[in-house]
């Protein structure tokens, strides 16, 4: 057994260091059980091993509680909850099956003190996504409206005592038994020295939910100590957001800055007693920059730009504070320094190009340099660092990955990036080294790092796609699902539409009917959820996708006869084709800029179709006229000839992918979670639907049928962020 498990070792230590990045090393928590199976067949009863097991107490499904450990264990995770979220998972098993009410938890939980029902809600938020269970669709935990709670799913309780005599009997401790434990000991002590010495640098870092309540928890900081975080809760739709602090190890919060926008970015000084936050507000949006003074929940005005931001922080003697937000002469974003004595703005860094972003930016330890993302796009970042006094700029990474978020306490810098593989990572960047110390598929964005903790958001959503018949006023969802069904678009004969799905892994390409079956995956190609909507050939033989690769977008086509993929058009997204199908326009940033292309269908010479800025566009079916939008500047343009015009201003850049052209009328998603109509003769708007469903009905696509008579679009049933921390 030893010699396998060391010839293990060895053959995996060969993979090197591709292996380790891809974090796919075997772990010593592998060879300990290798070890605990021999132990076992061995030594089938062990009456001084009984300490060893854990003591299971009760088990729900795949998942195992161990209450004295504050533990919920199943095969693929190992979950540490707070003490008063055991306790109400508790109190249910206890109660299973009855239904029980907000002030039966309140009295046997929380001891009768006066709480606020969030407190409830929160412990069963977060049992709820520890167990997958779905609150329309319960399998643990039920909603009794207006009652209480009650646990629906069989519990299994397991004694202690016969655990033990299960696994390890009335066994004699004799001497040969003696001599089996001693030499197996001595190998798992081998089996780890030789796994230590062949494949270094691998750790497990333990993870656990600190908040995951119904909505969207975003943008978390730590205090200096790391024992309570500042968070931003609210939905990114609308205006209702709100800054919450939290203990580590307590479900209560309280609220501050309930105020109309939506906050970013709060961050403590350094001696605990201030924070700060952005609040965006308004359209154009202005950014306000808050002071408050925890628990007194005023609010002090310090900086007031017109512009987004995307980032923030400031050094422990409260006298600079940085941020990024785009520059008056440029629509890049750039590092900005705010000097507090003496009330005074000054521009850090400039870009390069006219493509650059300089995001997320973090002081050093010292206060006298300031670490950031500059990348060319919003897919090719690395790390930079600027020394505030000299302005030397030094770049520490050669990744040209996605880079979502910063943070630079004392034991490094730490970030995080998208790999090539779409999986996300965490990674800790020291003087002479780089640790990836987390690989998920799912999202790590914005995060801090104090005191040998990190927290971080993870995201999740469920999109689902929507049939709405205009003359009826009908609407029927297709696909209701736990994935990501997104941008669909209907076939030139109004009989089936194209969408993007992760319903089997990754993002692919799939065919559907207008029924919502008959669906099958039409192509290999792995997609990403920046791709966007796929583009029927007019004889429907074929569809052109963009595909997110080693961060730039390509145009590909899918043959739907054999699957086959072809790159079409390189550094180019959003293909449209023309309305005979002969040309294709699509985005590109060739020139620097966002502008839009024509290519035939055939191949040849392209011809720039827009110069003054152009995103997505659309040939006008009854005039020579081109439709298009900006990616910057809000509106709906029109090309004729050589002159460029706006005829509509109420879409907004951000809405920039959500609309269509069909005859005179112009379909586009407004506010997030409604349809609008814009007829361009009577230069009328009027609104289609609203959608009343999810956490804000974010739209995700628009198509119109061929007859003008249905609009696809997808939708969100769920948009949610949750927080965890890591102890590294």
């Amino acid at each position: 057994m030893a010699f396998l498990a060391c010839r293990e070792v060895k053959r995996q230590s060969k993979i090197g260091k591709k292996y380790v990045e891809h974090d796919l090393k075997l772990d010593v928590k592998r060879f300990s059980l290798i070890i605990q199976t021999y132990l076992l067949a061995k030594l089938p009863t062990i009456n001084c091993m009984t300490e060893i097991a854990r003591r299971l107490q009760y088990s729900i499904e795949k998942w195992k509680i161990y209450p004295d450990q504050n533990l919920i264990d199943s095969d693929s995770d190992q979950i540490y909850v707070e003490p008063k979220t055991m306790s109400v998972l508790v109190f249910l098993i206890e109660k299973q099956g009855q239904t029980i009410s907000r002030e039966e938890f309140i009295n046997e939980v929380w001891g009768g003190t006066v709480v606020t029902d969030n407190s409830l809600n929160q412990s069963i938020s977060k049992l709820r996504k520890i167990f997958n269970d779905e609150t329309a669709k319960p399998r643990i935990i039920e909603t009794v409206s207006k009652r209480g709670y009650r646990l629906i799913a069989p519990v299994q309780m397991i004694d202690e005592e016969q655990v033990s005599k299960k696994k390890y009997g009335n066994f004699k401790f004799s001497l040969r038994n003696a001599v089996v434990i001693l030499f197996s000991a001595l190998t798992l002590a081998g089996i780890f020295w030789i796994y230590t010495k062949l494949v270094p640098g691998k750790k497990e870092y333990p993870s656990s939910i600190f908040s995951a309540i119904d909505g969207m928890e975003r943008h978390p900081a730590f205090t200096k100590n790391a024992d309570r975080v500042a968070y931003v809760f609210g939905n990114v739709c609308n205006d209702e957001s709100e800054i919450r602090i939290q203990r580590i190890g307590s479900d209560e919060t309280y609220s501050l800055a309930r105020i109309p926008g939506f906050k970013k970015f709060p961050r403590f000084s350094g001696d605990d007693h201030e924070l700060i936050f952005w609040n965006e507000n308004g359209r154009p949006i202005v950014s306000t920059l808050y002071h408050a003074a925890p628990p007194d929940t005023s609010l002090i005005k310090w900086l007031e730009i017109p512009a987004s931001v995307r980032g923030l922080d400031w050094t422990n003697d409260k006298k600079f504070i940085t941020y990024s937000a785009r520059s008056d002469d440029a629509d890049q974003f750039c590092v900005f320094l705010f000097d507090r004595e003496k009330n005074q703005v000054i521009q850090i860094t400039k870009p390069i190009q006219s493509t650059t972003n300089d995001l997320y930016p973090v002081f050093s330890p010292d206060g006298k340099s300031i670490a950031f993302a500059r990348g060319n796009s919003e897919f090719d970042f690395d790390l930079w660092t600027i020394e505030i006094e000299t302005k030397n700029l030094k770049r520490l990474t050669f990744d040209n990955l996605t880079i979502r978020g910063l943070a630079w306490p004392v034991d490094g810098i730490f970030y995080s990036r998208l790999t090539e593989e779409d999986l996300f990572q965490l990674v800790r960047l020291g003087e002479n080294s780089s640790e990836v110390i987390s690989t998920s598929s799912d999202q790590y964005s914005a995060f801090d790092a104090r005191n040998n903790k990190l927290i971080y958001q993870v995201n999740t959503a469920g999109i689902s796609i929507t049939g709405y018949d205009i003359p009826t006023h009908r609407r029927r969802i297709l696909f209701n699902s736990n994935f990501q069904e997104t941008n669909p678009e209907f076939s030139p004969s109004g009989k089936s539409f194209a969408f993007i799905s992760n319903r089997t892994g990754p993002f692919q390409l799939w065919i559907g009917d207008i029924t919502g079956t008959q669906i099958k995956k039409v192509s290999k190609t792995k997609l990403s959820n920046l791709s966007n909507q796929p583009r029927w050939s007019l004889d429907e033989s074929s569809l052109l996708i963009d595909v997110i690769e080693n961060g730039k977008s390509n145009v590909y086509q899918v043959n739907l006869k054999d699957g086959s993929t072809n790159l079409f058009i390189n550094d180019a997204s959003h293909p449209v084709f023309s309305n005979d199908g002969q040309f294709i326009y699509f985005n590109s940033r060739r020139t620097g800029s966002s502008q839009i292309w024509k290519i035939p269908v055939d191949g040849g010479k392209t011809d720039q179709i827009t110069f003054k800025g152009g995103f997505v566009g659309f040939e006008s079916p009854v005039d020579s006229s081109f439709y298009f939008m900006k990616e910057t500047e809000d509106g709906i343009w029109r090309k004729k000839g050589s002159s460029e015009e706006m005829i509509f201003r109420g879409v907004t850049a951000s809405e920039a992918r959500n609309w269509r052209l069909f005859k005179n009328k112009i379909y586009f998603a407004k506010r997030f979670n409604e349809v609008w109509c814009y007829d361009i003769l009577s230069k009328s708007s009027s609104k289609i639907l609203t959608i009343d469903a999810g956490t804000c009905g974010l739209i995700n696509g628009i198509s119109i049928s061929p007859d003008g008579k249905s609009i696809l679009f997808s939708h969100d049933e769920r948009i949610e962020s949750d927080l965890r921390i890591l102890e590294y």
